[in-house]
């Protein structure tokens, strides 16, 4: 017997869904939907059918979709959606379950194999949640309706569009993001019922998965902050410009998701960042405490504030402590006078030099240099030595010179006056 799934695209007609100035969901989720359908759709044993396609655009209500999974005996309803923040500094993946019975076991257990692929794309991992409405019971209609029926249902949240961290991908991939998207949906979905193809190459009918047992009550979400939450100076070096802090927020029924740093205290807040040691991690760590490297304020010091967030979103702030201020260093040139190392006058190059000569390849020619003159005062002196040594032996050859051509002069004066001699005895 076929297994059969029905693929939701959320929202459609009047009903955008979120929108950005880049962005609308419904036209997002049409895609991932028909990308979706076309891969499952090559499975063996399965059937295939959406709400809506992209040849109608019906703003249907929750009901009437939740009907045409019902129409379809459908196994498995999975309704198509892309994510956004009031404060727009949201980022990540999660796919939102029942809170209710085998709704709840199924959801999840079809939701660790989605949220797996989609964070292998490199998206965050926000978890697997469950939400309740003022009633008690499931708060998003698609989910509710769709338990009505008798049909298992989630959520899949792929993405934020108004975040650059995750929207960049959508940016830079292009249509090939929908298709990647709805192609991971559709694998997840062949892992989950154990399904093969011929036409793929591929075989999940031996897939294993962490079963989840069927609650006996609502599997309700965390509706509250963390119980204690502070943060606390270990390190600071004001040369380098950074600090090093522990954060802690205990919540004894859920972990932490994100924090972000204040700087004013507590008035504004910055960039959103992973409750993990490393800020490029993909996953939340399941410690109270964190340790992280931050920078420091140029000028003046400031005043610390961290906001943590819950799996759930739920925000507290810690206490408040002081910030040093960065110090600007300058850099001064030596005096060769009272350098030592340049007063040795020594010939041997460094090591960072040589790295420096090594590797510097630029070629901005906007350097300037000078040139510095080294005095070496042993070598002034031997250099002024052998001077007055040249001198000497200048002035010695000369006399010599005037020496012997004096003695040649008065040689020839004799001859001459003897040969006077001479002529007159004649």
């Amino acid at each position: 017997m076929a297994v059969v799934v029905v693929i939701d695209p959320g929202h459609g007609g009047d009903n955008l869904g979120g929108n950005t100035d880049e962005f609308i969901e419904k036209e997002l989720t049409l895609k991932v939907a028909g990308y979706m359908r076309e891969r499952l759709s090559q499975y063996d044993g399965v059937e295939v059918y959406l709400t809506h396609d992209n040849t109608t655009d019906p703003d249907l209500t929750r009901e009437e979709r939740a009907t045409i999974a019902a129409e379809h005996n459908a196994d498995f309803l999975f309704s198509i959606h892309f994510n956004m923040s009031e404060d727009h500094k949201l980022y990540g993946s999660e796919v939102w379950t029942s809170a209710f019975g085998e709704y709840y076991s199924k959801g999840q257990e079809f939701a660790s194999i989605e949220m797996e692929g989609l964070t292998g794309l490199g998206f965050y991992d926000r978890g697997v949640k469950t939400r309740l409405g003022k009633d008690g019971d499931d708060y998003y209609g698609i989910i509710l309706q769709a338990k009505k029926v008798g049909i298992p249902a989630v959520i899949i949240e792929h993405c934020h569009m108004d975040e650059d961290r995750d929207a960049d991908y959508l940016r830079n991939k292009g249509e090939e993001a929908y298709k990647t998207f709805g192609y991971i949906d559709a694998d997840s979905v062949a892992k989950y019922f154990h399904l093969s193809s011929g036409t793929l190459g591929v075989d999940y009918s031996n897939y294993s998965y962490s079963p989840v047992t069927v609650p006996v009550s609502a599997m309700g979400p965390d509706m509250t902050p963390a119980d204690t939450c502070s943060v606390k100076l270990l390190d600071s070096d004001p040369e380098a410009g950074t600090a090093d802090i522990r954060i802690t927020a205990k919540d004894a029924e859920s972990k932490m998701l994100y924090y972000s740093l204040s700087y004013d205290g507590g008035k504004t807040f910055g960039k959103v960042w992973p409750w993990n040691n490393d800020k490029e991690a993909l996953k939340p760590v399941d410690d109270d405490s964190i340790e992280v490297k931050i920078d420091l304020m140029e000028s003046t010091g400031s005043e610390l504030v961290v906001k943590t967030y819950n799996r759930f979103d739920r925000k507290a702030d810690t206490n408040v402590i002081s910030l040093p201020a960065k110090i600007e260093v300058k850099e001064e040139a030596s005096d060769p006078a009272t350098d030592p190392d340049l007063m040795q006058g020594s010939d041997e190059i460094s090591s960072n030099e040589e790295q420096m000569d090594s590797y510097d390849t630029s070629e901005s020619g906007n350097e300037e240099y000078a040139e510095i003159v080294i005095k070496d005062p042993v070598r002034e002196q031997q250099n002024i030595s052998s001077t007055m040594l040249t001198g000497i032996v200048m002035i010695i050859s000369i006399a010599a010179l005037f020496t012997v051509g004096y003695v040649v002069y008065l040689t020839q004066r004799r001859k001459k006056r003897r040969a006077k001699r001479r002529k007159r005895n004649l």
